[in-house]
């Protein structure tokens, strides 16, 4: 059984909490908290039935970039001066799936993310999400 869902519009990277002013607490960016709602909005949609979120699971993340200077850099696909590092784009991704896809983020035993440029052919920022559990033999 695989899972896959489409998250429309540009992706978003996990940023660190931060602290505002003298207060003694963090905050998360209402930017961040609400893409993760959005994620697990999504992948709830799109979860089958009978979904074991208890399993090792193998997850590939593929964040579509507009096309602009950083993809016309190195091969026009990958675009290789985006300040948003990979591990960032796939942990606000995983965060939102928890409790929804995954019983927590530390069931995820294969972890893929790509960056690209969009496809001329398939226009549009997006983020393409595909979560398969682990085959037991």
């Amino acid at each position: 059984m695989i899972l896959t869902f489409t998250i429309p519009g540009d992706p978003v990277s996990w940023a660190r909490p931060r602290k505002r002013g003298n207060a003694t607490g963090f905050y998360t960016a209402p930017k961040q908290a609400q893409y993760a709602e959005y994620v697990a909005a999504l992948a709830l949609e799109a979860r089958p039935r009978g979904w074991d979120a208890s399993l090792p699971m193998r997850v590939e993340v593929v964040a579509v970039f507009k096309r602009g200077k950083a993809c016309k850099q190195h091969d026009g696909m990958h675009p290789t001066r985006l300040r948003y590092d990979a591990d960032n784009l796939g942990k606000l991704v995983l965060d939102g799936m928890v409790g929804v896809v995954l019983e927590d983020d530390g069931i995820v035993v294969d972890l893929r993310i790509e960056k690209r440029c969009e496809d001329p052919t398939n226009p549009g920022p997006r983020t393409v999400v595909t979560v398969a559990p682990l085959q037991t033999s």
